[in-house]
């Protein structure tokens, strides 16, 4: 055979014989129509990238060929890349089953890791929060009312409720000392309202330094379960429909904060060492961007306005 003759056999050689028999393979194996549909149409584009790559035969679809396919669709965002490393994949198998070439060269692409995708913290609305906090006023023990009160406007967690010492309040200078994660002390400002319900506590029960600051019924000191059973009890009592936790309760007044006060001061109240925990938080809460949306501009009256 003449060189041009062989230039001309090289110039028509595609993929396309070896899709469609893989394409009627999976088929038979019982894929799904829109599996195949997807299959297909990953395949076609590498194809194309082949076709552009001056690809003379089926040897030289290499795993290195198969890298640069993939770095030109790294746009398309990782849920599309698991895809199209799925359809390679399948193609791969198929060439080294039917002996085509002696291994799968895309045996060793891996699949893009896929994160999660993240839940809005559950927090209660402010019909709610004043339901329980009315309940923590009128209707429980001075102590349990004391618990859901710095739950709800300070935002502690338990664990810190519990390692909480007379010696950490004090109501005058409304101000927490807080033993926080990682066994070290942060203070927590706390509100004139909360400084005068834990004056009344320590005055009524008559809290001193040799006593625990919170005691359970039988005058023990809390437990971070004693709190989730006062939780759960005061929201039934509440009326609340939802389970309600601490964690409730925390990311209710982080989300409060947050959309109050913003990202900074929501970190230094619930004492995060990165501000990648307060992002949780960092959410609009639907009264908020539902003012917005009424502010979009086709939201607004037709009347009066110049259509020229």
């Amino acid at each position: 055979m003449s060189t041009n003759n062989r230039k001309k056999s090289s110039s028509r050689f595609s993929l396309e014989p070896f899709i469609s028999d893989c394409l009627t393979i999976q088929k038979t194996f019982g894929l799904s129509g829109r599996s195949l549909k997807e299959l297909s149409i990953h395949l076609k584009r590498l194809q194309l990238f082949c076709k552009n790559a001056g690809l003379r035969d089926i040897t030289g679809l290499t795993p290195a060929l198969l890298l640069a396919f993939l770095d030109i669709h790294a746009y398309r965002g990782k849920a599309q890349l698991k895809a199209i490393v799925w359809s390679l994949r399948t193609f791969g198998g198929y060439l080294a089953l039917r002996q085509y070439l002696p291994d799968s060269p895309a045996k060793d692409l891996s699949h893009p890791v896929l994160r999660k995708r993240e839940k809005l913290p559950l927090y209660l609305r402010p019909n709610e929060l004043t339901a329980l906090l009315d309940v923590a006023v009128n209707k429980l023990d001075q102590n349990e009312g004391v618990v859901i009160m710095i739950l709800c406007c300070c935002g502690l967690r338990p664990k810190e409720i519990v390692l909480l010492r007379p010696q950490d309040v004090n109501p005058l200078r409304r101000v927490l000392a807080v033993t926080v994660k990682g066994n070290w002390r942060r203070l927590v400002p706390i509100s004139t309202v909360m400084a005068e319900v834990l004056q009344e506590y320590i005055q009524e029960c008559g809290i001193s330094t040799d006593t625990p600051f919170l005691v359970n019924q039988w005058k023990r000191p809390i437990d971070v379960r004693w709190i989730e059973r006062v939780v759960r009890r005061a929201a039934t009592r509440a009326g609340l429909r939802r389970p309600v936790t601490p964690r409730t309760l925390r990311h209710t007044f982080a989300t409060c904060m947050a959309d109050r006060h913003g990202k900074t001061i929501t970190r230094a109240f619930l004492g995060h060492s990165s501000s990648a925990a307060t992002d949780t938080y960092m959410h609009l809460v639907p009264g908020k961007y539902r003012r917005y949306m009424n502010m979009h501009p086709f939201q607004t009256s037709p009347q009066g306005v110049d259509h020229d």
